[in-house]
């Protein structure tokens, strides 16, 4: 019998494990969805190149927004998590 491959892990799946909401839209994507595809292009290599300054300012970009353009407000201990991803990919 052949070996099971592993599971897909991408950016999005990181965002969703560290507590982003994948329930709600806007426009069609969840707060995971455009974390991952805005912030980090959905990609770990760009997460390399992430300060926490860079991730602090684009979240307070999110949150700054209205709800008809897409607010996004995390509580701390998301944020504490996606700042433990960014140290896991340069890892």
């Amino acid at each position: 019998m052949a070996a099971a491959l592993p599971p897909v892990f991408t950016v999005f799946d990181t965002m969703v494990l560290s507590g982003a909401n994948d329930a709600d839209n806007f426009q069609g994507r969840s707060s995971a969805q455009r974390i991952a595809t805005d912030i980090f292009v959905n990609d770990f290599n760009t997460s390399m190149d992430k300060t926490y300054k860079d991730l602090d300012d684009d979240l307070k970009m999110f949150s700054s927004l209205t709800t008809m353009q897409g607010q996004i407000r995390l509580l701390p201990g998301v944020k504490k998590r996606i700042k433990a991803f960014i140290q896991w990919v340069r890892d």
